[in-house]
């Protein structure tokens, strides 16, 4: 399972291949809703909502 710290480093390598010529407009978007994705990551990481999300998954 990836952490947190893993998916941004992902996000960051997978960002610098969208300056190809070759990267497809599907790409763009991938790129865009994992950005949005790694933005509510922060926010729950930060008002330390995201300790409760990943401890009530588990239980489940």
């Amino acid at each position: 399972m990836l952490k947190i710290n893993d998916f941004r480093v992902l996000l960051r390598l997978w960002s610098s291949l969208a300056n190809s010529p070759d990267f497809s407009l599907e790409n763009h978007r991938l790129i865009h809703k994992l950005q949005m994705f790694n933005s509510e990551m922060d926010y729950l990481e930060s008002s330390g909502k995201i300790v409760f999300f990943l401890t009530k998954k588990k239980r489940l």
